[in-house]
């Protein structure tokens, strides 16, 4: 097998998930290998197939926490034999809605009840899309996942109460988040209230609460419930009616969803622009000249009266009461740009409108730049002139062909991050970043205390991260080396990280290393741990040592010099070759190509009885029952249960591993520390099975030529005797 052309390298991250099949974890690599099966399995039929909108969907379990009951008789569902999977015909809109859902989790296996409970539906990018109670709107996905998080201790309940709710909403604590669509929405323009939000109840201020919103930072810690409360204004609404006051009708865009008119709500004082409203309407009407040609007229002029000279309704008209509005068609000659400031973005809090007047085939002349003032948080700058209501960038190079309203776009450009000391008169200091930018947080000195972290509730500083600016915070990405994964967060505005000191005892702390190594030893119990030029070294080094002590002890010990004296002392054990002291078998499993180590001669006779081959002690380790200190690293069995693999790592990596499915066993040895051998990690990219092996330099580049890959970049993974 070795003679096949490797594939390209890959990560840890995804060979472990190839060799997991686990479904709930690396859920943005899952979504990766969901599209790439969906391909495969759509074939010639979906590169061949007319554009008709898909009537089945397939809803995925993995088979073990869920699965669905191979005897269901459910009317439009059908179950895969292996219970992984679901078959469900659409109701008959073309799109995967909640309806569609209920059908499919009527045909699961109850069992999962009591201990599990599903949080929703993604889709292949890893996108909550749907539960059985709500959707996204127009769910285009053919194949979805179960989402699924254990009842007892790791849901949250959100609970919705005021003038707007939904049923109680279940949300996995690894997710945190509600989706945007699964909040209560204002649907009824007419019922006087407008929903502005939703807040946090029994909480410190009542923070709004969104689909950004970190659950953990709201929940009532002791019942795992997020009470969430709708705040609503009084509210009017205005109609734009499509009939005008001659009683002719037009044509409307934008228009309700169900009826040729237009309907806002605005709070009750407040302007259409407050709504929201970018543009007014525009309404069209076909209509024959004097010669008998059609031709097409448009308005954007309504007024709630008749007439040439009634007052139009505009954007900054406050609405005090309910209103209807009726196109009031005028002829203007040229073409009119507006520029909008929106009140947000003004020192005065109050909107600016400004106009210019073209003439057709003219370009409009772009204004000189606004600005926005910072916040105490976020500084901005101008992104543009946009046109309003849309993401399109104005292109004043054009020449105009209709009216146009711009609006001014702002964008963070610098984010305040606070910084608290936190101990005597230190002040709170600020730093701020912008994109590529690096966290950095201030340094500090105090004296007999040592900074372990900078703390933002229950976040660790992401010190060295690359960050960018998202929306009004800051996004990061920290790399994982030992797992070769990432991890992302955010940061607020305005975030402030405390400063966490760990207390230093010197005495204690100098006396429990001292007594790492006894200087006592007679050779003969000295070579069983290290090599006798070592030891020697260390105890001649260590009366050096105890003079410097001594010395710095006179007037008692200052903090530098206590951390001198800790480092001077390390770095002299650091020198010490140990010495192995347990053989290290390696038997190989003929079956699957697994490579097993074990510090136990029986437990290397009882596989070589059940079929193994036994490949002798290439190596000596540190047993972790040796009485004294061990300097080199603890060495952990990790088992793949989906492929027979055991792999050898360390604490970190093997605790990574076990969330992805491997289960961690126990500690199998320490390294040795400046050992004789280094011993290196190679991988065999072209199988499914287990895929490592440890071994010396040579055989792995032996195996290299053959199309293995060789671990960290060729460097020793341990070094043993």
């Amino acid at each position: 097998m070795f003679d096949q052309h490797p594939t390209d390298p890959v990560s840890l991250k995804e060979r472990f998930l190839k060799m997991t099949g686990n479904t709930k974890v690396w859920r943005a690599s899952l979504a990766g290998l969901a599209s790439i099966a969906m391909i495969a399995t759509m074939g010639l039929t979906a590169l061949g197939a007319s554009a008709v909108e898909a009537k089945t969907f397939t809803f995925d379990v993995d088979g073990t926490n869920l699965k669905f009951d191979t005897k269901a008789a459910v009317s439009g569902v059908v179950v895969a034999k292996d219970g992984k999977s679901a078959e469900v015909t659409d109701g008959g809109d073309g799109y995967l809605d909640k309806t569609d859902v209920v059908k499919a989790e009527s045909a699961l296996d109850k069992s999962y009840q009591g201990t599990y409970t599903i949080t929703g539906w993604e889709n292949a990018s890893g996108t909550l899309v749907a539960t059985d109670q709500a959707n996204a709107d127009k769910v285009s996905d053919t194949e979805v996942s179960a989402r699924y998080a254990r009842t007892s201790g790791g849901i949250y309940t959100v609970k919705f109460s005021g003038f707007y709710t939904v049923a109680d909403v279940p949300v996995a604590k690894d997710d945190a988040k509600l989706a945007s669509w699964q909040f209560p929405t204002d649907t009824n323009a007419k019922d006087g209230k407008l929903l502005r939000g939703f807040v946090a109840k029994n909480q410190t201020g009542e923070p709004s609460v969104d689909a950004s919103t970190d659950l953990a930072d709201v929940v009532n810690h002791g019942n795992d419930e997020v009470d969430l409360e709708a705040k609503t204004v009084d509210s009017v609404y205005v109609v734009f009616s499509s009939t005008d006051w001659s009683g002719k009708q037009w044509t409307l865009t934008p228009k309700d969803e169900n009826g040729s008119d237009y309907t806002v709500e605005v709070e009750e004082g407040k302007t259409l622009a407050s709504a929201g409203l970018k543009s007014l309407p525009t309404a069209y009407q076909k209509s024959t000249n004097d010669y008998g040609t059609e031709v097409s007229r448009q308005t954007n002029t309504f007024s709630a009266v008749s007439g040439k000279d009634a007052k139009a309704i505009a954007l900054d008209t406050a609405i005090t009461t309910n209103t209807i509005v009726k196109p009031n068609y005028g002829v203007s000659e040229g073409y009119t740009v507006t520029f909008n400031v929106e009140a947000a973005d003004t020192a005065d809090n109050k909107a600016t409108t400004t106009t210019q007047v073209v003439k057709a085939g003219d370009k409009a002349v772009k204004p000189a730049d606004p600005s926005k003032p910072s916040t105490d948080n976020v500084r901005y700058a101008f992104d543009g002139w946009y046109e309003t209501g849309s993401d399109t960038a104005f292109d004043f190079s054009n020449a105009l062909t209709k009216n146009v309203e711009l609006t001014a776009k702002f964008k963070a450009s610098a984010i305040r991050v606070q910084f608290d000391p936190n101990y005597g008169k230190e002040p709170v200091v600020s730093k701020w970043f912008s994109t590529d930018d690096y966290f950095e947080a201030p340094s500090y000195e105090r004296e007999g205390y040592e900074l372990e972290a900078w703390k933002y509730g229950k976040y660790t500083a992401p010190e060295g991260a690359k960050l960018t600016i998202d929306g009004e915070g800051l996004k990061y990405v920290v790399n994982n080396g030992e797992t070769a994964s990432q991890s992302t967060g955010r940061i607020v505005a305005g975030a402030s990280y405390t400063a966490e000191w760990n207390k230093l005892g010197n005495a204690d702390t100098l006396t429990q290393v001292e007594g790492y190594v006894n200087r006592g030893l007679k050779d003969s119990e000295a070579e069983k741990l290290y090599t006798l030029d070592s030891y020697a070294q260390y105890k001649k080094d260590f009366q050096n040592y105890l003079a410097d002590k001594a010395e710095a002890s006179k007037d008692g010990y200052t903090d530098k010099e206590y951390k001198e004296l800790l480092s001077e002392l390390k770095a002299l054990q650091a020198k010490i070759v140990e010495v192995g002291d347990t053989e290290l078998y390696r038997v190989y499993n003929p079956n699957n190509g697994d490579h097993y180590f074990t510090t136990s001669v029986k437990e290397q006779s009882a596989l070589v009885k059940l079929g193994w081959k036994a490949e002798g002690a290439p190596y000596k380790v540190v047993s972790t029952d040796r009485a004294v200190h061990q300097f080199g690293e603890k060495v952990f069995s990790v088992y793949n249960p989906n492929t027979g693999e055991h792999l050898l790592t360390f604490e970190g990596e093997a605790d990574s591993l076990a969330k992805v499915g491997w289960v961690k066993e126990n500690a199998k040895f320490y390294t040795v520390q400046n050992g004789s051998s280094a011993v290196v990690r190679v991988y065999n990219p072209n199988t499914n099975g287990p895929a490592h092996l440890y071994t010396n330099a040579s055989e792995a580049k032996g195996l290299a030529a053959k199309g293995w890959i060789i671990d960290n970049n060729g460097k020793a993974v341990f070094t043993l005797d």
